[in-house]
């Protein structure tokens, strides 16, 4: 099903619909797993749901304490961003070259709607393995 909901360009919110619950069915779990030993000790759950929703307030508290303005105009800002989440998925050789082709990808891609920036990778983008090293020549 979810492979088919990314083919499919005309039904993208059935593909973000399951992407959403994808990312939340094991999150989910790991928030009731956290609840049993609470569960067992004979907490009633709306303690247990206060102290979730205590926990929420404090995360986004420390989020926006510890978040940062980015600049997606300033390129060596953008590219600093990247590699903290490229950077150890390629061999330094490439480090730099692939941080670049994801950004130039991100950038050709993204579009302005009700003034914001929107990035659809599954409508716009297209991945392509590529053999051998022709990548080292191969523009975006």
């Amino acid at each position: 099903m979810l492979g088919l909901a990314r083919v499919s360009h005309v039904n993208s919110f059935i593909a973000n619909t399951i992407d959403s619950l994808l990312i939340l069915f094991p999150i989910a779990g790991e928030m009731l797993a956290t609840a049993v030993p609470f569960l067992e000790r004979s907490i009633h759950p709306i303690v247990i749901i206060k102290a979730f929703n205590k926990a929420l307030e404090d995360a986004l508290q420390t989020i926006n304490n510890i978040s940062v303005t980015v600049d997606i105009t300033d390129r060596a800002q953008m590219l600093k961003i990247v590699r903290s989440c490229l950077g150890t998925k390629f061999a330094s050789r490439w480090g730099d070259l692939m941080c670049n082709l994801a950004l130039d990808a991100v950038q050709c891609v993204a579009m302005e709607v009700d003034g914001k920036k929107e990035v659809d990778t599954k409508r716009y983008a297209r991945i392509e393995k590529v053999i051998n090293e022709k990548f080292l020549i191969s523009p975006l």
